[in-house]
Formats: structure tokens, C-alpha cells, sequence
């Protein structure tokens, strides 16, 4: 996964977000579109993505396998 990279949620996961100064966890639907804002981009930890205009925090092995790439890259 890279930055800039887009993913659709094949079933729901659990993400973090900062909403007044404290952290929320949130539930991110099965279908959800999402954008991936910051690495890491392998292990276990968490990463930033952008989900309906928020960025939220999600675990990379949710993002791993729980979504399906939506664009692929030409050269």
C-alpha cells in the first residue's frame, strides 16, 4: 500500500479519530471508500487514511485484509 492509493472495505473495521482533541474509535462500514494518507505500509501498526474527508487512523492488517483496491497504476 502507498500513499495516494485508494481501497474499498470488504467488510467493517474498527478506525481511530481525533474529534476535539480526543481519540474516538469509529466503525467503518462494509463498502467504505477510503484513501491511504500515511505509512507504515506493512506490520501490524496503524496508518492514516482519509475517510469521508477525515483522516482516521486504521490497523495496516484490517487494511490488508479487509479491502480491495479500487485503481491500478499504469506505467
Amino acid at each position: 500500500m502507498r500513499h495516494g492509493q485508494e481501497f474499498r472495505f470488504t467488510r467493517y473495521a474498527m478506525g481511530i479519530a481525533e474529534r476535539e482533541g480526543r481519540h474516538d474509535a469509529i466503525l467503518v462500514p462494509e463498502g467504505a471508500l477510503i484513501e491511504v494518507m500515511g505509512g507504515p505500509f506493512d506490520g501490524s501498526r496503524l496508518m492514516e487514511v482519509r475517510f469521508k474527508g477525515e483522516i482516521i487512523l486504521m490497523f495496516t492488517d484490517d487494511m490488508k485484509t479487509h479491502t480491495e483496491r479500487l485503481k491500478v497504476e499504469t506505467a
